[in-house]
């Protein structure tokens, strides 16, 4: 995981002689965005966005992990359209958001035995897609920023799940991958 890390940083950093053209320091002059994932959620998901910026228009391309209960990988695709706050209009931004995402997920019983599960299962990952909408909030002090989001979000599976594992993906639904309500928080770089 430092791994990555260390190569997005490193990819910004060679980015940024590119991007010389725009004034960094000036308010929402950012073009280029690196994010990581909540902190407090490593022990069942990590992972980062690249996002790009133009105007009050930003696409965000992510890869999340998941190591939980369900784990597996998800791809995102999103578009934020900001608008301006008439309170703070230098530091912080609300937007709303839709996204698109793909992914897989297993199951493994072991890592639910809070909720009762006793027999150890895993069973083999299933394809999933979907899609969200809802409302954020950034927060923007110089080169870094704080993104906030709440919304919902919608993720069948692609995949036919046999009749005798169904009821092991209720919690999918719940907080999992395919959480319906779509609360999310990450840290970032911008330039």
């Amino acid at each position: 995981m430092l791994k990555k890390v260390v190569f997005f940083v490193v990819l910004l950093a060679l980015a940024k002689p590119a991007l010389a053209s725009f004034n960094p320091f000036a308010p929402f002059s950012y073009r280029m965005g690196l994010q990581l994932t909540n902190p407090l959620s490593f022990s069942s998901k990590y992972g980062g966005s690249l996002a790009y910026r133009f105007g009050q228009n930003a696409f965000m391309i992510s890869y999340i992990k998941y190591v939980g209960a369900y784990p597996g990988k998800q791809f995102r695709f999103e578009y934020q359209r900001y608008f301006k706050d008439p309170i703070s209009r230098k530091h912080n931004e609300w937007y709303f958001y839709s996204k698109v995402v793909q992914g897989d997920a297993g199951y493994e019983s072991d890592k639910l035995s809070t909720l009762g599960e006793q027999i150890p299962l895993k069973l083999s990952a299933l394809k999933y897609y979907g899609g969200g909408a809802g409302i954020g909030r950034r927060f923007n002090k110089g080169h870094l920023n704080i993104n906030l989001n709440l919304g919902l979000k919608y993720c069948p599976f692609s995949d036919e799940i046999p009749a005798d594992q169904r009821d092991k993906y209720t919690v999918f639904y719940a907080t999992g991958p395919g959480s319906v309500i779509d609360a999310n928080i990450s840290f970032g770089l911008q330039y």
